[in-house]
């Protein structure tokens, strides 16, 4: 018997005026947030291992940060947009690394994940389908629309070849430190191990934002994954973790009544890519 603190899809869901995102398979997120203790640990780790043009990256200040709640409402129905009909699906953003003017950025894209089978009653296996709409626009370059973020204007649509440079030139100029072995040094980025790009569900973003009614707003922090299962020496990866506000806080009597999933924590819950690009697993509440 599993045990479920996270609070109900349909209320989320009805917060935030999407019902449909109560249709979709709804995700197990219990145990995937982290306290500010380990996150911190996470987070402020990363200048240790990461570095841009030599000179070591802070994770501590925030990378970006969410106010235009009504704009990420909007890029939802984006990726809401791509079910298909009679399919099971879970809607995400894929948060893709770049650097401009030597600082790191972050570029956005909405995705729908279809699932393509399953193991047992609790997993589900899914398959990543990107904008193919907004790909449809642009034709003549065949490529998927990329965005980048502001409070203003919200989730803007940038030119495929600003998206192309950002990216390229992350993978040029990051320098990772791969292992926590004493002496070892920092190398540079490495194709199909380093990641490129975070993948967060909908579902999690909305319930952190659900259970910290008070703070809504989202802060992407970079953060450091250690993998402690890898046999090899490359355990180090760059990853992100989003948070609401951490500081400490007065709890309504309503609060103390239940035990959130993400009250003054952060969400963990993303998957990697590589090696989660295209085919991703979750365990659900209910498919």
């Amino acid at each position: 018997m599993i045990t479920i603190t996270q609070p109900s899809i349909i209320d989320v869901s009805n917060q935030y005026g999407i019902p449909l995102l109560a249709q979709e398979d709804i995700i197990y997120l219990d145990g995937s947030d982290k306290t500010k203790l380990q996150g911190d640990k996470e987070i402020t780790r990363f200048r240790k291992y990461v570095k841009i043009n030599k000179v070591p990256v802070e994770g501590i200040n925030g990378l970006e940060q969410i106010n235009n709640i009504a704009s990420l409402v909007e890029f939802y129905q984006k990726a809401q947009k791509l079910s298909v009909d009679g399919v099971h699906y879970v809607t995400g953003v894929k948060i893709i690394f770049g650097v401009d003017d030597n600082k790191m950025c972050l570029l956005y894209r909405p995705v729908c994940m279809s699932r393509t089978g399953g193991l047992g009653k609790r997993i589900g296996r899914y398959k990543l389908k990107e904008e193919e709409e907004e790909r449809k626009q642009d034709q003549q370059k065949g490529q998927i629309m990329t965005y980048k973020y502001n409070d203003t204007d919200g989730f803007t649509p940038i030119l495929p070849e600003q998206a192309t440079l950002l990216i390229k030139q992350y993978k040029e100029l990051i320098e990772i430190k791969h292992s926590t072995i004493p002496g070892d040094t920092h190398s540079n980025f490495i194709r199909n191990y380093d990641v490129e790009s975070v993948i967060f569900s909908f579902q999690e973003i909305f319930t952190l934002l659900f259970e910290n009614l008070d703070f809504q707003k989202i802060t992407i922090y970079n953060c450091i994954k250690q993998n402690q299962a890898d046999p090899s020496f490359l355990t180090i990866k760059h990853s992100l973790l989003l948070a609401t506000n951490l500081a400490p806080t007065i709890l309504t009597t309503q609060s103390l009544k239940k035990e959130e999933t993400f009250l003054t924590k952060y969400a963990n819950l993303a998957h990697l890519c590589p090696p989660h690009c295209i085919k991703i697993v979750y365990y659900l509440l209910r498919k």
